[in-house]
């Protein structure tokens, strides 16, 4: 399945992810994001323990509708990542943490271990 990045290449976006982690131990994780709506999403991936945001550099993830996109992340051990998706142009169509990471959710999150697998699907 293609990975559609918005902004920058997927491989660059991977890159800076890396380089961003060079200073920490970075773990390997996997993420799934399934749209089951009928309407394209945006999407990020936020840590709750930094400034941190995947993929980064202002770049979005683009999940068009009943599609499911598999990322590959580097995190740093223990920490809580959450996703965040909005429908664009609807400011009200928000999930898990919403654009920018801001809004509360208890079940859009995960913690990064090495080797874990996370899954999301957004309805």
């Amino acid at each position: 399945m293609k990975l559609t990045v918005l902004g920058m290449t997927a491989a660059l976006a991977g890159m800076l992810c890396g380089a961003a982690m060079a200073s920490a131990h970075a773990d390997e994780v996997s993420v799934e994001l399934r749209n089951s709506l009928s309407v394209p999403l945006e999407a990020e991936l936020y840590s709750q323990a930094r400034p941190q945001n995947w993929p980064g550099g202002g770049a979005l993830y683009r999940l068009e509708p009943g599609t499911a996109q598999s990322l590959q992340l580097s995190c740093t051990e223990g920490e809580s990542i959450c996703y965040g998706a909005w429908s664009p142009g609807n400011d009200g169509a928000k999930f898990g943490v919403g654009r920018d990471g801001v809004e509360k959710c208890e079940t859009c999150c995960f913690t990064c271990e090495s080797g874990a697998h996370a899954a999301f699907e957004i309805r």
